[in-house]
């Protein structure tokens, strides 16, 4: 049987952190290799100088996966495009010596997961040696791996695309609410921007800022627009606990299946429609909006009380997911946590998040234009969620050959 190291080279990094910069090329650090195509976007920077010298034995390139070696060692991800880049401290490279991408979820099978985290080294703090990697057994005779890897590789690229259209979508309604509730140039009724147009405006005690007309202004504990959900959960036969950590921003990865009687204390929060979620942490941006069509989440979760959730007016739904979801809220979220060990805020310290009320009609106008977009998101991420559950089925049968191709 063959290893690791007779198909690819594992080199290693050099054991030293790369000077930063605020401009310059990426830097791959343990935090930044999550088990998928390697995204550039979040990552450090650095110079070109410092590339040079972390790249003296080997330039990352598309096809090389990397591999996280200390403390959450083993997850990987595929380099899936050529950009100038470096890696920091306890990831390793595989560089394959063909068909990387088949490499790649070839790792990624029960088999070679096995042995990853059945030899990893140390009783508190684990790690996985060079040579570990290097002797991983890699039995792919008689599979087709150009079939193999094409078909994964299309599951994931699909998966991929929702994502970026998930962030274009996000950028639109961004865009949206500061035009209508920041700028305040929505359409007035003759369909004119109303700023730009001579709208009038109030001075909002409250607010301590002008205000269009005939708007006015509450908190987030009580207002017209919202409720906060008490804890408590309607019986249920078995459901999906999702933990603050289950959620990353806006996107869900399931937790552990539980049954009613067998939940744990913090298991308490009923997700329904028409409702906001968000994580009552400091520094925690998770955020879950479930619509009227959101029964793939209503039918299956159960949240944690690390979550304060709102019920939403209908008309107000777009607008309420926006404030929760801008710079400005999660701000004055962090600005009023509190607490000895865990930071975080409670359902009283919303009376201080102070909330815009516009009129009803244009509340519902932006309704109108935002709710489909945000619906068009949250069956993105449905989707998303079939089509990991569907590479995870077909991964481990692919591997060991209990599936295969027809010839045409």
């Amino acid at each position: 049987m063959l290893k690791l190291s007779d198909i690819a080279d594992v080199i290693d990094c050099l054991h030293e952190t790369p000077r930063y910069t605020n401009e310059g090329y990426p830097v791959a650090r343990v935090e930044d290799v999550n088990n998928n195509f390697f995204n550039f976007d979040k990552c450090l920077l650095t110079s070109k100088e410092t590339i040079d010298y972390h790249n003296r034995s080997h330039v990352p390139a598309k096809g090389d996966i990397l591999i996280t070696r200390v403390g959450s060692f083993g997850r990987m991800s595929l380099i899936d495009e050529n950009k100038l880049m470096c890696i920091g401290q306890n990831v390793s490279i595989i560089s394959p010596h063909s068909n990387g991408t088949f490499l790649y979820y070839y790792l990624k099978s029960p088999y070679a997961q096995k042995f990853i985290y059945g030899n990893s080294n140390g009783s508190s703090y684990k790690s996985l040696s060079l040579e570990q990697i290097r002797n991983i057994p890699i039995n792919d005779k008689g599979l087709d791996k150009i079939k193999i890897s094409n078909l994964l590789y299309s599951i994931d690229k699909k998966i991929e695309a929702n994502k970026t259209i998930n962030l274009e979508l996000s950028k639109i309604l961004n865009l949206l609410y500061e035009r209508w509730f920041l700028q305040f140039d929505f359409p007035d009724k003759m369909g004119k921007n109303y700023k730009s147009n001579g709208g009038t405006f109030i001075f909002d005690e409250y607010l301590k800022r002008q205000v269009p007309s005939g708007w006015t202004s509450s908190n987030l504990s009580k207002n017209s627009l919202t409720s906060i959900i008490s804890p408590g959960v309607e019986y249920f036969e078995k459901k999906n606990y999702l933990a603050t950590a289950n959620i990353v921003e806006n996107d869900i990865t399931d937790g552990d299946w539980i049954t009613f009687d067998s939940r744990q204390n913090r298991a308490n929060m009923q997700p329904i429609k028409n409702s906001i979620w968000f994580a009552k942490m400091k520094n925690s941006v998770k955020h879950l909006s479930i619509t009227e069509e959101d029964d793939w989440i209503t039918d299956t979760y159960i949240l944690s009380t690390g979550f304060c959730g709102l019920s939403i007016n209908k008309v107000s739904f777009g607008y309420i997911h926006c404030f929760i979801n801008s710079e400005h809220f999660e701000f004055v979220k962090n600005r009023l946590s509190h607490g000895a060990t865990q930071q975080g805020v409670n359902n009283n310290d919303l009376k201080s998040v102070k909330l815009l009320i516009p009129p009803k009609e244009i509340l519902l106008k932006f309704n109108n234009l935002s709710l489909p977009i945000i619906k068009d998101i949250n069956n993105n991420y449905r989707q998303n969620k079939e089509l990991n559950k569907l590479k995870e089925f077909l991964l481990p049968l692919l591997m060991n050959g209990q599936v295969g191709f027809k010839n045409p």
